[in-house]
């Protein structure tokens, strides 16, 4: 699977997740701001799970700062760690602003991770394809970039 094909498999795999929690409306307004044209930088995440709490922390190379996040959510007893790219059009907007995330990981192939900030406007996402994913799952949480 290519890029773009990959891309358009994380929207798909998203709105699936997305709809026992929101109405169409809402996923529709979430999504809206879903882009992976935006500038990317690569970096790290590690997650530990114990089935309904996940912390997570998410390091973008060539920056000092990290995210560090508590979510609830269902998913695996377990680690996973691995890399992937952070879309955004302002990263040091995302850094200021965070406040809450969502995440889930599809068929334990990959992990989507979405900073939001202020009623719930998506900030920047970050994408792991590949890696060592072992926590398959959803949930969300609060949690900002120290």
């Amino acid at each position: 699977m290519n890029e773009h094909e990959t891309q358009g498999r994380i929207l798909s795999d998203l709105r699936k997740a997305l709809r026992p929690k929101m109405s169409t409306v809402e996923i529709d307004y979430f999504m809206q701001d879903i882009k992976f044209t935006s500038t990317k930088y690569p970096g790290d995440f590690s997650i530990i799970d114990v089935i309904f709490y996940q912390q997570w922390k998410v390091h973008i190379h060539d920056f000092k700062q990290y995210f560090s996040g508590d979510a609830g959510g269902i998913a695996g007893l377990g680690f996973g760690c691995g890399s992937g790219y952070l879309y955004t059009d302002d990263i040091e907007k995302l850094f200021r602003e965070t406040k809450t995330f969502y995440w889930f990981s599809a068929e334990i192939v990959y992990y989507s991770i979405y900073f939001l900030g202020e009623k719930s406007k998506l900030l920047g996402h970050f994408q792991a394809y590949g890696g060592a994913p072992s926590v398959g799952g959803t949930g969300g949480g609060s949690g900002s970039w120290k």
